[in-house]
């Protein structure tokens, strides 16, 4: 919005994400109507790069927020979450 409003991109912009291939869960998009039973191992893969070159992680159990979903470390991770 910030370069629709003023023909500059703010100066961290957000992480991309490209394409809905790009967001899994069990290897399945969305739309597939992903069903998982109660206490199984599942896995949630999302791609998604930096425009500025940050490099991005995800924690998984900062899911209110207090620190935002992405933070600076090592990119390319791919998260488990047994739950």
């Amino acid at each position: 919005m910030q370069y629709a409003w003023t023909g500059s991109y703010p100066k961290n912009r957000a992480p991309v994400i490209a394409t809905r291939n790009d967001i899994l869960m069990n290897g399945k998009k969305a739309e597939d109507a992903i069903i998982v039973s109660p206490n199984s191992s599942n896995e949630a893969k999302v791609t998604a790069t930096d425009p500025d070159g940050d490099a991005l992680t995800y924690d998984p159990d900062d899911y209110e927020g207090k620190d935002g979903f992405f933070r600076r470390q090592p990119a390319g991770w791919h998260h488990r979450i047994n739950r």
